[in-house]
């Protein structure tokens, strides 16, 4: 795929997604893993060398999870008239957001309550291995896919233990269950990818909210990183350090309020800032600037 501008580093290694390794850093060569294929990524400058398994040459799929197809020099250059997200943007370029499977996505946000993306990458690591299919890629040996809504099903709660996943385990548990015996609730999700779906926003909020496990900040990554909403950002610590910080809101608010504020005044590609920010304003804080 011919493409210029593509931070694989931190878009595949960030805080957006859990289910890849860095295989080379020489050549800048990932593997990923969804509960349907395997990708084996390899980028240069100018383009993505790239192969699926065990379905090869499946190109809608990677455009599709790589979101190639946005118009992301438009984002950017939207974007770029917001100050700090300007000085983001020259310290950590051509950040991307993915959009990633619904179940996968679901179950990864749950295992990230309270806790940091090496123990959330572990864990899904864990959970691939105890329940996924796994699939051979050639010289890169056997990898576990993520498992099917089926698959979890039939894991029990003392094997989902295993995981390390503490006391999630309850909550992926019943949302499994729930999302497994109930066929209208996963229908409704399922299109809500749909774009004729787009103006129902709040009512697939208030569907994801309704899963156990499935907080405001977790409904957000999973309206952000699978569903592709682009207007709204989850707010984690880090986030309501920006936004205190930067942009001067009070400290007393809720997620709420911060929520109504990101998206009244941070536009239509307050998913994008947000992504630029996080990873700007961690190095800063961390440096003590």
């Amino acid at each position: 795929i011919g493409i210029t501008g593509f931070n694989h580093k931190i878009t595949l290694l960030g805080g957006q997604t859990f289910n890849w390794k860095l295989i080379s850093n020489e050549h800048n060569l990932y593997i990923g893993v969804t509960d349907e294929i395997v990708m084996v990524l390899e980028f240069d400058k100018t383009s993505i060398k790239w192969q699926t398994f065990p379905d090869a040459n499946n190109t809608s799929y990677i455009h599709r999870y790589l979101n190639i197809n946005s118009d992301y020099k438009a984002i950017t250059k939207e974007i770029r008239y917001d100050r700090y997200v300007y000085t983001a943007m020259k310290a950590y370029p051509n950040i991307r957001i993915l959009k990633q499977p619904l179940i996968q996505t679901i179950i990864n946000y749950i295992i990230s309550a309270n806790n940091n993306i090496k123990s959330i990458r572990k864990s899904s690591e864990y959970i691939c291995n105890k329940f996924g299919k796994p699939i051979n890629i050639g010289g890169y040996g056997s990898i576990c896919l993520f498992p099917t809504l089926e698959e979890l099903s039939e894991a029990t709660y003392d094997e989902l233990l295993t995981t390390r996943i503490g006391y999630r385990a309850k909550y992926v548990k019943k949302t499994v269950e729930e999302l497994y015996n109930d066929s209208s609730i996963l229908r409704y999700l399922s299109k809500a990818n749909l774009p004729d779906i787009h103006q129902n926003e709040s009512r697939l909020r208030t569907k994801l909210l309704e899963l156990p496990g499935v907080g405001p900040k977790v409904a957000d990554c999973i309206l952000v990183y699978c569903y592709g909403r682009t207007n709204l950002t989850p707010i984690d610590v880090w986030g309501k350090r920006i936004l205190i910080d930067l942009y001067d809101l009070e400290e007393k608010n809720n997620y709420d309020y911060y929520r109504e504020w990101v998206i009244n005044n941070l536009g239509e590609y307050a998913a994008y800032k947000g992504q630029y920010l996080f990873e700007w304003y961690r190095d800063i804080y961390s440096k003590g600037v």
